[in-house]
């Protein structure tokens, strides 16, 4: 085993100096030669899944127009919910996924589907009275419909969930002030880029968007976003690990992470970094190992993963994608580029496979407690944990083709890596949790629960490079973070090893 690992260890750390030189040769190519402009990539968004439930269903005011159609009694907006998801008449399933960044703009148009997740009982169940109901202007001009909403916004009172109607945004605030929930202007729209991420993965998806400001790892913030017993996976676009210590010290770790997998049964994805430590492939890593990480990959240019990553990650997702990227504005996309927006992309492909096999299984609610053990989903008498979902996710990922890979433009992106054959889990983990339909990611975990035919199998080398990867990450978290920084021990360690 010493030896294994020592040989591990030594890839690892190879393979980030090898690409380290890479880089700086690509460098050189990008700056001499005449490149040609880049194409942007195509969204590969699904719409909204439209439920079977009777006409008038969420008709709150009985006007018959539902959530945000053109003419409703409401300004454009039926406060009864909307009608998304769902087998049989009117059961409707369900996924929440907290994404914990810094600011949203919610005037965007890309957030109004035209009918909201975000139902009664759902809104009961975060506490949402119609004290706490955003109905934002909207008629085009920015600038002046936040004006009108100003004394709207002012009134938002630290740490309450609000709904902002006809939408699947709920609102939290962790910052000083209540307009710092809000996208500045001149200021990067990272938050606004992370929730679209999740929602372009999974247009069903709820999102608990916790704000913070400038304060980025807030303590507060992150214990709602982890703890809230309604939240199912949660999403942070920051890693646990110190990306420019060359020793790859282990830092506390996120707040609250340990119980909310372990105690509540979420899912927690994390970013690897945007930058990678050639020395030791232990910083700029996944963070704790009951965390998921996510490195970036260009799923929709050159094919390849990023060299702007971290090390071991458990999954690879796209790191530039076309969303909402203005802050001040209510309509127009473009490209963001970053892990951030791949690991929401990751966490938004998980809530996908999870509202899916909730909707299949007639399960309407969120976690439940059986027998004392949390689980995502019941039904036809089966459950599933987070584990088993994790699991069937490393199953389910696909693995970029060699024959896709496009140099051009992987040398004018942030320098995309082939994934090369013959060992593609040194870059990408498991897979990439991609969106596409036509990589079957989530219809192959669905598979792993009976719900359709498993036709994608891993060979041992993933099996065997995984789990050295997890080996290391036990160390730091289990020893080395607990002695050196008092982070929590794990009690119990119920992650599924692969055979």
């Amino acid at each position: 085993m010493r030896y294994t690992l020592g040989l591990m260890v030594a890839l690892m750390c190879f393979t980030g100096t090898a690409q380290a030189g890479l880089r700086g040769l690509l460098d050189t190519v990008v700056a001499v030669l005449p490149l040609p402009a880049l194409d942007e990539p195509v969204a590969t968004s699904q719409p909204p899944t439209m439920t079977d439930c009777p006409s008038g269903y969420g008709d709150a005011d009985g006007d018959g127009v539902i959530s945000g159609e053109a003419g409703d009694d409401e300004g454009g907006v039926d406060l009864g919910g909307g009608v998304i998801g769902g087998v049989g008449p009117c059961t409707q399933a369900r996924v929440v996924v907290a994404v914990v960044d810094d600011r949203i703009n919610p005037y965007h148009a890309f957030f109004y589907p035209g009918a909201s997740s975000v139902t009664p009982a759902l809104r009961q169940a975060f506490g949402i009275d119609t004290q706490h109901v955003l109905i934002l202007t909207r008629t085009g001009d920015a600038v002046a419909d936040r004006a009108a909403d100003a004394a709207m916004w002012a009134a938002l009172q630290p740490g309450e969930i609000y709904w902002v109607a006809g939408t699947n945004l709920l609102l939290q605030n962790f910052a000083p002030a209540a307009q710092e929930l809000l996208a500045r202007e001149g200021a990067a729209a990272h938050g606004t880029a992370m929730a679209a991420s999740v929602l372009a993965a999974n247009p069903d998806a709820v999102v608990l968007f916790v704000g913070t400001g400038e304060r980025r790892g807030l303590a507060e913030a992150e214990a709602a976003a982890f703890l809230h017993p309604e939240v199912d996976i949660v999403s942070t676009s920051y890693s646990a690990s110190l990306p420019l210590i060359e020793l790859g010290l282990p830092t506390s770790g996120f707040h609250d992470s340990l119980a909310a997998v372990l105690d509540l049964g979420k899912l927690h994805f994390a970013e690897t970094a945007d930058a990678p430590d050639p020395t030791t492939p232990l910083a700029a890593g996944a963070g704790p190992w009951w965390s998921i990480g996510v490195n970036g990959a260009e799923l929709g240019t050159s094919g390849g993963t990023t060299l702007l990553s971290g090390r071991l990650t458990d999954f690879a997702a796209d790191a530039r994608q076309i969303l909402p990227n203005c802050s001040v504005c209510e309509d127009g996309s473009g490209a963001v580029v970053g892990t951030g927006v791949a690991t929401a992309q990751a966490a938004g492909v998980a809530s996908r496979a999870l509202f899916e096999l909730r909707r299949e299984w007639a399960h309407s609610d969120g976690i439940v407690m059986l027998d004392g053990v949390p689980v995502l989903a019941a039904g036809n008498g089966r459950t599933v944990s987070n584990w088993q979902l994790r699991r069937a996710l490393e199953q389910a990922a696909a693995i970029p083709d060699i024959a896709d890979y496009t140099l051009t433009a992987a040398i004018q992106e942030a320098v995309g890596v082939p994934v090369l054959g013959v060992a593609p889990w040194a870059l990408v983990g498991w897979g990439t949790l991609s969106p596409d339909p036509d990589d079957q990611v989530v219809a192959q975990t669905l598979a792993r629960f009976g719900v359709g035919t498993v036709t994608r199998e891993k060979g041992a080398g993933f099996c065997l490079f995984q789990s050295t990867t997890m080996l290391l990450r036990r160390l730091y978290w289990n020893t080395l973070s607990p002695l050196l920084f008092g982070s929590p021990v794990p009690e119990s360690d119920p992650y599924l090893r692969c055979s």
